[in-house]
């Protein structure tokens, strides 16, 4: 299709990224590393951006990642994920609050610092949690269950003075490690206020505990989000099936935007009293009915269909 109106059709307001969004990654010094696109797809779960050949991470999470941001509806919060093969698990990598699943998740405001929990016990891997938006005296405050033991426990973990038990000088602060089930602390972490990865001891300059915790994430890292400007597109197109013309037209919603699907804008034309679609699916070309009937579009323009019947775009 060629390009041929005068001004963009660029995104409408925060509310949607039609063409997708661009991420700017800086590592932990805070050197921009990589700039990507991120795909925007529509699935069950709503619009989810996929990110795939993305290197910036590799030297925390390894190569051969692919990063997905989708809308947790029930932490109320966009999420950046990827899928840990070695502990066959998605891991969250980022996390991003004050928009709506119906709003684009483009933001300075990306937060990839202590997301991504590893719990260990006895040096061995035992559960996975992330931050789920709670603090504690202005810190990220933690809550996870684990059975190592047998039965499940609760367990929090916040930031604040060492309690009592801890043995520590008066106004020395710590992470402590509660058990919910019992209502006593198991460990304490100190000298560390950043983040609670590290060995947990039993008092203030005693012995480790059996717990331990780690960074599954990419703390230290810094991402913000922009969407990607769509420019101009063809308005319309003729179709022409067995050497009829239709023409199909893109849709436009109640503000004057012009609908998109996949990243992409679509276009509708009425063939025989139906309705077919001309849209991409996240892979190629394709016209369809709403009834599920479509017609892949080859590179020479052309739309085949098991008995033969040509339909050809006319740019």
């Amino acid at each position: 299709m060629s390009c041929n109106c005068p001004t963009p059709n660029t995104c409408p307001e925060s509310s949607q990224c039609l063409c997708g969004i661009t991420l700017s990654i800086y590592n932990t010094s805070g050197v921009l590393v990589e700039t990507i696109n991120a795909d925007i797809f529509t699935g069950e779960g709503g619009t989810y951006y996929q990110v795939t050949g993305s290197t910036a991470f590799a030297p925390v999470i390894g190569p051969g990642y692919t990063l997905t941001i989708y809308y947790n509806s029930i932490l109320n919060r966009w999420e950046m994920s990827y899928y840990n093969e070695d502990l066959e698990l998605n891991i969250v990598l980022g996390v991003l609050y004050g928009l709506g699943p119906d709003e684009c998740p483009v933001s300075n405001c990306w937060d990839l610092d202590c997301i991504a929990v590893s719990f260990n016990v006895t040096d061995a891997f035992d559960t996975y949690f992330t931050w789920d938006g709670d603090y504690i005296n202005g810190k990220k405050a933690y809550k996870f269950f684990s059975s190592w033991s047998g039965p499940v426990l609760e367990y929090v973990i916040y930031w604040g003075e060492a309690p009592v038990s801890a043995g520590a000088p008066a106004g020395t602060n710590c992470w402590t490690l509660f058990d919910e089930t019992s209502g006593l602390p198991t460990g304490y972490l100190f000298n560390s206020n950043k983040c609670p990865y590290g060995q947990y001891i039993s008092e203030f300059g005693g012995l480790d505990t059996r717990f331990s915790f780690t960074d599954l994430g990419v703390t230290g890292y810094d991402m913000k989000a922009v969407a990607i400007d769509c420019g101009c597109c063809d308005t319309e197109l003729i179709v022409t099936i067995n050497g009829v013309e239709y023409t199909a037209e893109v849709e436009y919603d109640e503000y004057g935007n012009i609908l998109g699907y996949n990243g992409k804008q679509y276009y509708v034309f009425l063939y025989e009293g139906d309705e077919y679609y001309v849209y991409f699916n996240g892979t190629n070309w394709v016209i369809a009915t709403d009834c599920g009937v479509s017609y892949r579009i080859t590179e020479d323009g052309i739309y085949r269909e098991t008995n033969n019947n040509d339909l050809r775009i006319i740019e």
